[in-house]
């Protein structure tokens, strides 16, 4: 679609709405938003969606809820698997096996 290797964004409309966006930089797709964070980056009304975001400078998380990511699941810098929920850390599994409820590690 982009010829010669051009650095453009791909983009999806119906009745001069756009739904989806491919971007030519850093290779993101959105769904119902014109500039997705992450590789997967959905987007419902009132800025509610999922993103998935699996990266090396950050954790690999799974993010429900508002783009500010306030309820989130994924593994976390220390590699132990979490869920955080209005940017505290709830649950907590460890690479031993552990699970802890209410503690960070």
């Amino acid at each position: 679609m982009n010829a010669n290797g051009a650095n453009r964004d791909v983009i999806f409309k119906v009745n001069n709405s756009e739904l989806m966006r491919l971007q030519g930089s850093t290779g993101n797709l959105g769904i119902g938003t014109p500039g997705p964070s992450f590789p997967l980056h959905v987007v419902t009304s009132g800025n509610s969606g999922l993103g998935v975001y699996a990266g090396t400078s950050s954790a690999n998380q799974i993010y429900l809820g508002n783009t500010a990511g306030e309820s989130v699941v994924g593994t976390l810098s220390n590699q132990n698997f979490g869920i955080i929920a209005n940017g505290g850390q709830k649950v907590t599994v460890t690479t031993g096996g552990n699970v802890g409820i209410g503690i960070s590690g």
